[in-house]
């Protein structure tokens, strides 16, 4: 079971006519200032926004989720149909109408990040109020998480560590995504956290309402906060300073504090609070001591590294964000419990305003009866599809092996979503068509060294001759692949839009004499296959930072109405030499949800027994992010040991995969295979999670945030004493 290089099996796509509104691709395109291209986007959706008498023509609305000194956020539900939804209301005599797009087009522009609350729709207004909506956090924000943590265990210190890291490793990637964009959120607080259930298995970053292009002139603000930063504070009315990704970065240390303490850190990051003067009398004395101050003794030395470089007194050598990801698998020193007992305290800034919840909308007389009457009547289910029952099934799956049986074992819902997807792909591609730049390569760019070869094709480094702009060109010869072959692939890549561990397309399509073209980000230190020691594996940390970006990419392209199809090392482009940043490339195998699919060679380890087993239909198997989920369970085995599980998954010629399945099934020590004895408890619930032989049973993807930061691997020399142990007991 040597962990080698392998291609994936050639398979037949019976391909139904999947539709569905184009994604939108990165509006900010690398060669455009942000703040030019966001006042172009302001002022074409300036003539897009719908003028209604009232609200209700358009929603149900249900019940007030929050209000400010701006306005509210009602929780209403479409009258046509659809998902329930945040409806966010700013009243016209306190809000500027391009302030107002502004924060409607940054969310547009950005929604494709799972870290940051989507915007939907197109943005209303009544005779009082804009309005637009974004998508509904059944479980509130992080802030009232914390109170109602405090409230139910006053001895409760803050949120458990490994809910803390699951959180920062989302806002990190989610900052990290808007700065790449040339964007600073600005606004980074735990009021602006929103929560999708209990254990923060995912968390979006919300309220884009002071997201500014980075540069833009920034004032003090109006009133003390604590996540402000000390350069911000320090200054004095009419001075700006232009605002760059370092004040997120400082905002994001100091919610890292409130989310593992329940309190802020001090009330504002300036002399002569006494807590901010501790801190910084400590981060500047040379020597540093070697123990911090309280109540920052609490904190592991990774920990403390980490908010260190977060809260670095200066803004030009301060982290950025995306440092989390290095300490992601190291221990914090966080408890579920503590002897501090802070509490948030209910702030909710907007402006320096607390959010008292009774700012009056005086439209709104027939709403506000509706709203009550269904807090009397009505019921609100805050449920998420999926969630747990108490006997600790998923309620989804309540049939056996889910869905219905006439569509595969697919919902209609899930059936429907990738007709609708593959639909659009049809589209994209028809007008692709006619976009394709018909040229030699060689007259637009210079080609550097080769980056990648396939069965397929080639990626080379280049460089536009004109602008020297490095890229990656993925080069196919017209005598293996067809044109159509050739923009799928390229559309899948661009309707993906952007994702910090998917490599960008640039949506640049070249059509020579002999080849077919399109241009992508350049990832430079190869694939991740190169990085895998045999027999050995990559180091616990490095793994679970793989894991973690890998499982936020399917989940990504899973919400498109898509299933990658193709998850190996080979696959998996590495940014630099100790694996902190990852990128999933080559969506040449990507199809949509309930495609039906054959499998016509030999299977691999990463193919799922679903493939191997007759199909439900003579056309094939309607495919699933299921066989995502099993891919990715057998890849983080290899980063965990350094070689396969198995070789095929089929009972009849695979022993590794036989007792695999006897182990499953009995639970024993004793029916534990070789293989898998220098992986810890947690790994095995992970792993027996994703490769559950019943896709309908599988846990998706998402699942692995739950077991980050925990250890994966059994300590130096439990190994071997199992083994010992099982000998002796024969």
């Amino acid at each position: 079971m040597e962990l080698r290089a392998l291609e994936t099996p050639e398979d037949g796509d019976a391909e139904r006519d999947p539709r569905c509104a184009p994604q939108s691709s990165h509006f900010f395109s690398p060669q455009e200032d942000t703040a030019m291209a966001l006042q172009r986007l302001v002022e074409l959706t300036a003539s897009r926004v719908a003028s209604v008498r009232s609200l209700r023509v358009q929603f149900r609305l249900v019940r007030k989720l929050g209000s400010g000194s701006y306005g509210r956020v009602l929780l209403a539900q479409p009258r046509q149909g659809g998902q329930t939804v945040a409806l966010k209301l700013l009243r016209r005599d306190s809000v500027l109408r391009t302030t107002f797009l502004r924060e409607f087009c940054v969310g547009r522009c950005v929604s494709s990040h799972p870290g940051l609350l989507q915007t939907l729709g197109w943005p209303l207004q009544t005779p009082r109020h804009f309005a637009f909506a974004q998508e509904y956090a059944p479980c509130g924000d992080l802030s009232g998480m914390l109170q109602e943590k405090a409230r139910l265990d006053r001895t409760a210190q803050g949120l458990p560590e490994r809910m803390v890291k699951r959180v920062l490793a989302q806002l990190a990637g989610a900052l990290d995504f808007l700065h790449g964009r040339g964007l600073v959120h600005a606004d980074v607080k735990p009021d602006n956290v929103l929560v999708f259930d209990p254990d923060c298995n995912r968390v979006a970053l919300g309220d884009l309402g002071l997201t500014r292009p980075e540069g833009s002139p920034t004032p003090a603000p109006p009133v003390p906060l604590p996540t402000a930063p000390p350069e911000l504070c320090l200054l004095l009315p009419p001075n700006t300073l232009p605002l760059r990704p370092a004040v997120d970065s400082w905002a994001l240390g100091v919610l890292l504090f409130c989310a593992a303490t329940a309190c802020f850190p001090w009330d504002v990051a300036l002399a002569p609070d006494p807590e901010f003067e501790a801190f910084a009398g400590w981060m500047t004395t040379k020597p540093q001591p070697s123990r911090p101050p309280a109540p920052w003794d609490q904190f592991a030395p990774p920990a403390l590294t980490l908010l260190q470089g977060l809260l670095d007194l200066d803004p030009d050598t301060r982290s950025p964000p995306l440092a989390v990801l290095n300490v992601l698998g190291d221990d914090w020193g966080l408890r579920e419990s503590g002897e501090r007992s802070g509490r948030l305290g209910g702030v909710s800034y907007e402006n320096g305003e607390e959010d008292e919840g009774g700012s009056s909308l005086e439209e709104w007389t027939e709403e506000e009866d509706e709203i009550k009457d269904c807090g009397r009547t009505g019921t609100d289910s805050r449920e998420m599809p999926g969630k747990r029952s108490e006997d600790g099934q998923t309620e989804v799956a309540a049939v056996e092996d889910g869905g219905d049986e006439g569509l595969g074992g697919l919902t209609v819902e899930e059936l429907q979503q990738g007709q609708e997807t593959a639909l659009a792909l049809e589209d994209m591609m028809a007008l692709s068509a006619q976009t394709l730049v018909r040229t030699e390569v060689e007259e637009l760019y210079e080609e550097v060294r080769p980056l990648g070869q396939g069965r397929f094709g080639r990626v080379l480094l280049v460089t536009h001759r004109q602008k020297g702009t490095p890229l990656a060109l993925k080069q196919l010869p017209k005598t293996s692949t067809s044109l159509r072959s050739f923009l799928y692939e390229f559309c899948v890549g661009l309707s993906l839009g952007t994702h910090p561990a998917i490599v960008a397309a640039y949506g640049i399509g070249i059509e020579s004499a002999g080849s077919y073209s399109f241009l992508t980000e350049p990832v430079l230190h190869g694939d991740l296959i190169t990085f895998i020691q045999p027999k050995v594996g990559l180091p616990q940390p490095a793994a679970q930072r793989c894991a973690a970006q890998l499982a936020s990419a399917l989940e990504h392209i899973h919400s498109h109405g898509l299933v990658y199809r193709d998850l190996k090392p080979e696959n998996v482009l590495v940014c630099d030499s100790d694996c902190h940043r990852i990128k999933l490339t080559d969506f040449g195998h990507t199809r949509p949800r309930g495609t039906l699919l054959r499998l016509t060679g030999p299977p691999i380890p990463y193919t799922a027994p679903e493939l191997c087993a007759p199909p439900p239909f003579p056309e094939g198997l309607p495919i699933q992010p299921a066989l995502d989920a099993w891919a990715l369970g057998v890849l983080i085995f290899c980063l965990l040991t350094g070689y396969f599980p198995w070789d095929q998954p089929l009972v009849e010629v695979d022993p590794f995969f036989e007792d695999f399945l006897i182990w499953q099934a009995s639970g024993q020590p004793q029916d534990r295979p070789q293989p898998w004895y220098g992986l810890s408890p947690v790994a095995d619930t992970l792993l027996w999670g994703l490769l559950d032989p019943h896709p309908r049973k599988r846990n998706p993807v998402s699942s692995i945030k739950g077991y980050l930061g925990q250890p994966w691997r059994q300590r130096e020399g439990e190994a071997e004493e199992l083994a010992k142990g099982l000998r002796e007991d024969g």
